[in-house]
């Protein structure tokens, strides 16, 4: 008897065994984390851009203060390229649309170019570093915000992606901010007691308006 129990113990630790190094050689549902993300994921994904602008200004006699000027989706690409002798990151090109209708900060009719380019743009490109989970998911990331279009895209928070089975989701902003002296108040004259009647003066100051642009793009790999 006491043989027959030992024998079923070491039959049920060898399939234990068994088990376990199947799930390493990724069997049995598990995943195996690829060493070659970028090479996985390089090509071409089509798709779509959710784009949504919005504007705002703290300019006096300015009104509105705020608006969206542009809140659409548009057909689009991102082009993933390796870099060579990296396997962890990815030099990503983003492609949009020329000429979407939209309107300017007086809310009159206008046309913006979205992501508006080619695979070449320089200020399209951005670099990403890339790794994947043990699900099977690839993540793209970079936090840094460029301000320099010389250096990749104008971003403000940095740029966050996924792609599962082929899938790309990818999400960005880029932010335009313009500064410059307006009115800012009218105050009535200091020395106005002084005379026969009082006047107003305006006062300067500086000013700002901001379009920020945001992007969200799902495309699959061709």
């Amino acid at each position: 008897m006491k043989k027959i129990l030992n024998s079923g113990f070491c039959l049920l630790a060898a399939m234990a065994l068994f088990t376990a190094c199947s799930t390493d050689d990724g069997e049995n549902g598990s995943f195996l984390i690829s060493s070659t993300p970028a090479v996985d994921v390089l090509g071409t994904y089509s798709g779509s851009w959710a784009t949504k602008v919005n504007w705002v200004t703290d300019e006096l006699g300015v009104e509105p203060k705020e608006r969206t000027l542009v809140d659409t989706q548009v057909d689009g690409k991102v082009v993933s390229r390796t870099i060579e002798g990296n396997a962890y990151s990815c030099d990503l090109s983003v492609i949009g649309k020329s000429g979407v209708a939209g309107v300017d900060e007086t809310g009159a009719a206008t046309t913006y170019d979205i992501l508006a380019g080619d695979e070449t743009t320089a200020s399209l490109k951005t670099k990403v570093n890339i790794f994947q989970t043990s699900d099977g998911t690839y993540h793209l990331i970079n936090m840094v915000a460029a301000s320099d279009p010389a250096l990749g895209l104008q971003n403000t928070a940095g740029v966050k992606g996924s792609i599962v089975d082929n899938v790309m989701k990818l999400s960005f902003a880029q932010q335009v901010k313009t500064t410059k002296i307006a009115k800012i108040e009218e105050v009535v004259n200091a020395a106005a007691g002084l005379c026969n009647k009082a006047e107003k003066r305006a006062v300067y100051g500086t000013s700002t308006q901001i379009k920020t642009f945001n992007y969200s793009f799902t495309g699959t790999k061709q």
